[in-house]
């Protein structure tokens, strides 16, 4: 008998502006050994840099690279999950230019996109367990988060196409990120007058 499938009540616009934990940030900070210096999707109120492009400038189209001098350092990019093959292969392209980049994304391994940045990354993370989002409306954590995730990581200039799995996947334990300690620079990120 196949289960009912109950649709989401956050509407999609709110999933889409969803913030990154801050101790999932520093997680990947510290795992990867750089620093974040660039959001590449966010707003005022969530981004995890002091950097980040918005909606408006349109990471689709800029170059990232021009929005940071620290080119040893990480960019973060939680795309909007509704249309997350644009942003993919906007990372890869900023890999190929230099950037180091990290995606966090839904577990779509069905999606042309998953495989095109499973066969690029450096490394592959795929926690055991749910990463708990803050809502855009409530600056609280999401209780219902309804979809696994992933966060591709693509060195810059990395020329290792097609490495095998093995070698770059990796499988926390959610709670190993959720209880992770929120470092000094994140907790330095000023959202809309907030520090956190």
């Amino acid at each position: 008998m196949r289960g009912t499938k109950t649709e989401s009540k956050t509407k999609k616009a709110n999933k889409d502006l969803w913030q990154t934990p801050d101790n999932v940030v520093s997680y990947f900070e510290d795992f990867i050994g750089r620093e974040i210096v660039l959001d590449a999707a966010s707003s005022a109120a969530n981004a995890v840099s002091r950097d980040f492009i918005t909606e408006d400038d349109n990471a689709l189209e800029t170059n990232w690279l021009e929005h940071y001098t620290a080119h040893d350092g990480l960019v973060w990019l939680n795309p909007p999950f509704s249309n997350i093959k644009p942003f993919v292969e906007r990372a890869i392209q900023m890999s190929d230019l230099g950037a180091n980049v990290c995606v966090l994304v839904t577990n779509s391994t069905c999606s042309h996109w998953f495989h095109q940045a499973f066969d690029r990354a450096e490394s592959i993370f795929m926690p055991r367990g749910r990463i708990a989002f803050i809502s855009a409306e409530t600056g609280k954590p999401v209780g219902r988060n309804d979809r696994g995730t992933s966060v591709f990581y693509f060195k810059a200039n990395n020329p290792n196409l097609y490495r095998e799995p093995a070698n770059k996947v990796y499988r926390p334990d959610i709670e190993e990120i959720n209880e992770y300690p929120v470092n000094d620079r994140m907790k330095s990120i000023n959202r809309l007058g907030n520090y956190f």
